[in-house]
C-alpha cells in the first residue's frame, strides 16, 4: 500500500470503511465519568456517530444513538426526566435500553414499537468506554499497571481538527521534541541522538531513545489500534508519572484525546494536583485551538507565547493541524529518526489489508463491506 493511499484510508472512520471497522473492534472512550452529571444529557461524537449520554434511575451511565427515531432531532438537546432522555421536539421519552416509554398524543401501545440504538458501556480509570461494534464485544483492553495506582487524574478531553492518526504519529516522533518544543522547554529531555530503538510487542511496539541517553528520556509504548503509554510530569511539583492516552476519531478530520495519569499516594499529599502545561479549566482547550489557529494564520508567532501555560500543546497543535487533510499533503520523506512512524504505518497498513481481505470474503457470502 502506498503512503498516499494509507493516509487517505486512515481518515475513513465510518462503519463502512476498513479503518472504521477496525476501530469498532475495540472499546473506545467517549467521555470522562465526572462530566456525565445527573439531571443532564450530554452529546459526544465518536467515529462519525453522534451519541447521547445520561444517568439512568440507578445512577449508571447510559449511551444511546443521538437521534430521535421520530423526526431525527438530537436527543442531547432534550431533557433528563426521571432517569430517561426526553426529546425536545415532541416529548418522546427513551430509557437506558433505548426503549420508547412515552410518545405523547399517540395510541397507548404505539411506543412499544419504537426504539433507538443503545450501546454497551463501562467505566474504567475515570473514563466512559462504549462498544460501537456489532455482535458480542471484544475483550476489554485493560491496563494493570494503572489499576494499582492510588488514584487517577483524567485530563479534560481535547478535540483538534486533525486526523487521530496524526496525533498518534506525533507522540511516536521523538525527534520533533528537540525542535518544536524549544519554546516550552520540553526539548531539554531529548539531546542529539541516533534515533529510537523499536521493540515489537504482541499488541504494538515499544520505542525509546538509542544508547540510553538521559534517565528522563522519552519512552513510549503503542498498543494497537490507538493507545499510547508514556511518562511525563503531571505538574511542576511532581516527578514523571505513568500516562495512558487514547486518540479517538471524532470523524475523519477531527479527533478527541483522552488522557489518564496514575498518581501515587505520596503525590496526593502535595498542594497542587493540576497541570502547569495542561488545562485546568474547561475553557483551556478552546484557548489552545484559538491560539493555534492564530499562529497557523499568521496572526501571532510562537515566539510571542513564551511562558504560556499551554505552550507545549499549542506547539503540537500547530504541527498536527497544520498538516491538513491527507489529500492536501505532499508525500512524506522519512529518515532514521522516523522509525516509530514507520512501525506505526506498517502495523496499520497490515491491519487494513487484513480487514479488506476479510470484507471481500464476506461479500462472497452476501455481507457487504468496502473493498
Amino acid at each position: 500500500m502506498n503512503r498516499d493511499q494509507l493516509d487517505q484510508d486512515l481518515e475513513g472512520v465510518s462503519a463502512s470503511e476498513a479503518v472504521g471497522r477496525i476501530l469498532r473492534k475495540f472499546w473506545q472512550p467517549v467521555a470522562r465519568v465526572v462530566d456525565i452529571t445527573p439531571q443532564r444529557v450530554h452529546h459526544q461524537r465518536i467515529l462519525g456517530e453522534d451519541l447521547v449520554l445520561f444517568r439512568d434511575h440507578s445512577g449508571a451511565i447510559a449511551v444511546l444513538a443521538d437521534r430521535c427515531p421520530h423526526r431525527g432531532v438530537r436527543l442531547s438537546v432534550g431533557e433528563h426526566v426521571d432517569g430517561q432522555v426526553q426529546c425536545l421536539y415532541h416529548g418522546w421519552r427513551f430509557d437506558e435500553a433505548g426503549r420508547c416509554t412515552s410518545a405523547p398524543d399517540e395510541k397507548e401501545l404505539f411506543s412499544q414499537k419504537v426504539s433507538v440504538r443503545a450501546y454497551l458501556s463501562r467505566e474504567y480509570l475515570g473514563l466512559v468506554f462504549v462498544w460501537l461494534g456489532l455482535g458480542d464485544p471484544s475483550e476489554f483492553q485493560s491496563h494493570l499497571e494503572f489499576e494499582g495506582a492510588d488514584t487517577h487524574f483524567a485530563y479534560i478531553p481535547d478535540t483538534w481538527p486533525c486526523s487521530f492518526y496524526l496525533r498518534l504519529e506525533n507522540t511516536c516522533d521523538f525527534s520533533h521534541i528537540r525542535w518544536a518544543h524549544r519554546g516550552s522547554g520540553l526539548s531539554k529531555h531529548v539531546p542529539p541522538n541516533e534515533g529510537p530503538e523499536i521493540e515489537p510487542t504482541n499488541d504494538g511496539f515499544v520505542m525509546q531513545l538509542a544508547n540510553g541517553i538521559a534517565k528522563a528520556a522519552p519512552k513510549v509504548r503503542f498498543v494497537f489500534p490507538n493507545i499510547l503509554k508514556y511518562e511525563q510530569p503531571l505538574d511542576d511539583t511532581m516527578g514523571w508519572l505513568p500516562h495512558v492516552t487514547y486518540r479517538v476519531p471524532v470523524d475523519g478530520h477531527a479527533c478527541i484525546s483522552f488522557v489518564v495519569a496514575a498518581i501515587p499516594q505520596t503525590a496526593l499529599k502535595l498542594p497542587v494536583v493540576g497541570a502547569a502545561s495542561k488545562p485546568s479549566v474547561r475553557g483551556a482547550q478552546s484557548e489552545i485551538c484559538r491560539i493555534g489557529e492564530d499562529v497557523l494564520n499568521g496572526v501571532r508567532a510562537l515566539s510571542e507565547l513564551n511562558g504560556h501555560p499551554h505552550l507545549t500543546e499549542i506547539e503540537d497543535y500547530v504541527c498536527c493541524v497544520g498538516q491538513g487533510r491527507a489529500i492536501d499533503r505532499p508525500k512524506y520523506i522519512l529518515g532514521r529518526q522516523d522509525k516509530g512512524i514507520g512501525m506505526l504505518r506498517a502495523l496499520w497498513a497490515d491491519a487494513i489489508g487484513i480487514e479488506r481481505d476479510r470484507a471481500r470474503g464476506n461479500k462472497l457470502d452476501g455481507v457487504t463491506g468496502d473493498a
